[in-house]
């Protein structure tokens, strides 16, 4: 395995030529800087100022992406009812959006049977550099892994091109 520095994880964003894809699979994420977000947010306490402040630095890197013709997609595979934490997602990603991110929802049970899902949540950059991200027991991100098999990039290329078609763009989303 090869393991991503800190530096690397920072400039992803700076090395890919055309597409970025993201794929999401879990329900719930643990990430330290999300939890006063979160608890704002279920308490009706998290305007919109504050959501749009604290998703900038994200914002800024999908702006930069976008303002060069690159796109950055993202497809969040969801289980129906959504969980508390999917929907502080699905609330915030018209930020995403609105920056220049292609953001789609497909819920779980609409994946079809024949398509197998990758092992962990990814990133494919350029149809030929892949990032899996690797979570402990707790959801919390652990490390991002560089994957050089042809055969694994080949496989998740072929379930990207399988599902993206099958899912809906954000602004159609009405998830349950």
């Amino acid at each position: 395995m090869t393991w991503l520095s800190n530096e690397e994880r920072a400039g992803l964003f700076d090395t890919f030529d055309f597409d970025a894809f993201h794929l999401e699979m879990r329900d719930v994420y643990v990430v330290e800087d999300e939890v006063e977000p979160q608890r704002k947010w279920r308490a009706g306490e998290w305007t919109d100022a504050e959501a749009a402040e604290w998703w900038e630095p994200w914002l800024a890197k999908m702006r930069r992406a976008s303002a060069t013709g690159r796109t950055v997609r993202r497809l969040r595979i969801v289980t129906e009812p959504i969980s508390d934490y999917t929907r502080f997602l699905w609330e915030g990603t018209r930020f995403n959006v609105s920056a220049g991110e292609d953001v789609r929802w497909l819920p779980r049970d609409q994946v079809p049977p024949d398509v197998v899902l990758p092992p962990e949540d990814l990133w494919l950059f350029d149809d030929e550099r892949l990032i899996f991200n690797h979570f402990d027991e707790a959801s919390q991100s652990m490390r991002m892994e560089r994957v050089d098999d042809a055969a694994m990039i080949k496989f998740v290329v072929a379930a990207r091109d399988r599902l993206w078609p099958l899912a809906v763009r954000h602004a159609e989303y009405q998830p349950r």
